[in-house]
């Protein structure tokens, strides 16, 4: 094999496109080839004609046309191939075939011309001066081979030294003298220029090879670009660029596709109870599952934090938009184990529908974050798509959050205090603190508005110590049997100080901690249940009291309540508001009641409203009871710490 194959078959083995340089290498030969040619044809047909009447036919004629045709056969070989291309291995063997196929013409054409010389011993020294120019022709064709160009060579300064030694004439020895001393100094000065050319092809092996890597180089770093390091798949960039590539591409079809965010809840408590590696592996594994739900049928990325969005290449309708939704919710609700732990999250999606919500990438993304936040208001892990109206409930929530910012720790956001009262003696046990806010501009906000933003943009700790220390203030003013119930986030047991802060409040109040209740909700104990029990136990051991609200209403109430650290169970008002004409709602709250007295849990009854209501309650023994009959919310001034008389107009 010569150097030159060689280092093709090195280019090969580096991934260079080969057909590059194979084009260059059948480009020269092609070029040599059709050079040569016409030599070829003359001096075969000098020959021919020489020997036409000298020698038999089936001599003179057969060997030039064979000669000719295949001579002709490999340039327009050579021709087709550098139009095709060949891998290195293919043009292996078309070096191969040339460089036999060559030799093996010089031989026969060699031994043609001795055959010639038989029947015209006069013609030999003719035969050797065109064999030597013919030879010297064939030799430059096959040249960037440098074997054959050999090959050739030698068969024809063997055959034309075996004629002069046949003939024993002076002047046959001079030829072949002359051809080989000729052919020497030409294959001197062939190699030489092989050996340049050889340069050439391999600066361009070499150049092929740079430019190789570079392509390689550049798609290695536009893939780590795109690519969120955490989970592997798409990031925000990769995925814009991804959508924008699609909108161009349907863009005269106007075919559907949809655009979704998904937004995980619960996720932050996770990062702050566990730590931040425990929060990766969750983010590493809701990728993994909701890259397993997309499938073939679409595509995944993380936009950052703990929101993800996808793309559904081939909706059928906005039905099947909203199923994706559902499911892709439902894979992602199955408990999360890591090191031995256990989490739980849940998300809500919003999408948008390409072309009718937007025929940009940017455009996409943002109706579909506006569909996700109006499902997130609603406090709901369900799919959304956005209609248009979405817009409108996002922009108050942005208005909304920017404004509560701003709002923190003024008198805009204050306490109203509801009274709780005991059915038995009819006398005032504790009030229940309700943040209020009234802002300027937009007007009275209801907590079932502000509080959950305040969640998820993550003030709610802070607007938690605020009131809490304005409640604990104002309950030091009144008698020293009326306590005061605090209502505290499921989202404040992320902080690890939250025992620490509440118990260091009462300190710096002056108030006895058997006068605060904490106030918590079944959606607590979700995230981290052992570490919710843990912050509960602590402050009962100080002498703080524990009320679960809103019993009833959660997944969890009946199991777990033998094992919560909870001192009073405060009955959801849904279960109050038909108690009076149903009876079957009548033994549900009875058997609650009853319940309670067995687990020494004081029951308090939420949402009174009638005279009805409140007999009821107090004849089956509930210990306490809340509502607009007893009290409304109403600013510390306004108290009166007198409910005894109230009671009785009431029954009145």
């Amino acid at each position: 094999m010569s150097s030159l194959q060689t280092k093709l078959q090195a280019s090969d083995h580096g991934n260079v496109a080969a057909s590059d340089v194979n084009g260059t290498q059948h480009g020269v030969l092609a070029h040599t080839a059709w050079a040569f040619l016409p030599v070829l044809v003359v001096n075969l047909i000098l020959i021919t004609s020489a020997g036409i009447d000298r020698a038999p036919w089936w001599v003179v004629f057969p060997v030039p046309f064979a000669a000719i045709c295949i001579c002709g056969h490999q340039y327009w070989n050579l021709r087709r191939h550098n139009r095709t291309g060949l891998t290195a291995e293919e043009q292996r063997q078309v070096l191969q075939t040339q460089t036999w196929r060559s030799a093996g013409t010089a031989a026969v054409v060699s031994a043609w011309g001795f055959a010639m010389c038989v029947y015209a011993p006069d013609m030999a020294h003719f035969f050797a001066a065109v064999a030597g120019f013919t030879a010297i022709g064939s030799a430059t064709y096959v040249a960037y081979l440098q074997l054959p160009m050999r090959l050739i060579f030698i068969a024809v300064a063997t055959s034309l030294l075996a004629l002069a030694l046949a003939t024993q004439d002076y002047l046959s020895f001079i030829i072949a003298f002359c051809f080989a001393t000729n052919a020497l100094l030409l294959e001197l000065y062939l190699s030489t220029h092989y050996r340049t050319f050889g340069n050439v092809v391999s600066q361009h092996v070499e150049a092929q090879s740079k430019y190789q890597d570079s392509k390689r180089a550049q798609a290695e770093i536009l893939s780590i670009a795109n690519t969120d390091d955490l989970t592997g798949v798409m990031n925000r960039r990769g995925f814009l660029s991804e959508v924008n590539a699609l909108i161009a591409e349907r863009s005269t079809s106007g075919e559907v596709f949809a655009l979704g965010v998904i937004d995980l809840d619960g996720f932050k408590p996770v990062n702050d109870c566990f730590g931040h590696a425990a929060g990766d592996r969750v983010l590493i594994e809701v990728a993994r599952r909701l890259s397993a739900h997309v499938g073939e049928r679409g595509a995944l990325a993380r936009l950052g934090g703990d929101e993800f969005a996808l793309l559904i290449l081939h909706p059928e309708n906005k039905d099947a938009v909203l199923a994706e939704g559902r499911a892709a919710i439902r894979a992602l609700s199955a408990p999360i184990e890591f090191n031995g732990q256990v989490a739980q999250v849940s998300a809500s999606c919003g999408f948008a529908l390409y072309p009718e919500a937007g025929t940009t990438a940017a455009t996409l993304l943002e109706h579909a974050d506006e569909a996700l936040y109006a499902v997130k208001d609603e406090r709901r892990s369900a799919p959304a798509i956005y209609d248009g109206r979405n817009a409108t409930a996002v922009v108050r929530r942005a208005t909304i959050q920017q404004r509560l910012r701003r709002a923190m720790g003024t008198a805009e956001i204050y306490l109203e205090y509801q009274p709780i009262v005991c059915t038995e003696t009819g006398r005032l046990l504790c009030y229940e603190a309700l943040a209020r806010w009234k802002d300027p501009e937009i007007g009275q906000v209801s907590p079932g508005e502000f509080i959950p933003i305040a969640e998820n943009c993550g003030v709610m700790g802070e607007l938690s110590r605020h009131l809490l220390r304005e409640a604990l203030v104002t309950a030091t003013t009144w008698p020293s049997h009326v306590g005061v119930s605090f209502n505290v986030s499921p989202t404040s047991f992320a902080d690890n100080t939250l025992a620490l802060t509440i118990i260091g409040c009462l300190d710096a109040a002056g108030l006895s901690p058997s006068r605060l209740t904490i106030e918590i909700t079944e959606s607590a104990f979700a995230s981290d249940h052992e570490r919710v029990c843990e912050v509960l136990d602590l402050l009962r051991h100080v002498g703080i009291r524990v009320a679960m609200d809103d019993f009833g209403v959660g997944y969890s109430s009946f199991a777990n309540l033998d094992r919560l650290p909870v001192d009073i169970l405060k009955l959801d008002r849904s279960f109050i508001a038909d108690v009076s004409a149903d009876t079957r709602r009548q033994h549900i709250v009875a058997g609650i009641v009853e319940m309670c007295h067995k687990l020494k849990l004081t029951c308090v009854a939420e949402g009174i409203e009638d005279v009805a209501q409140l007999d009821f309650i107090t004849k089956i023994g509930c210990n306490a009871v809340q509502g607009y009959l007893l009290g409304r919310p109403a600013r510390p001034a306004a108290l009166t710490h007198e409910i005894e008389p109230t009671m009785a107009r009431a029954r009145a």
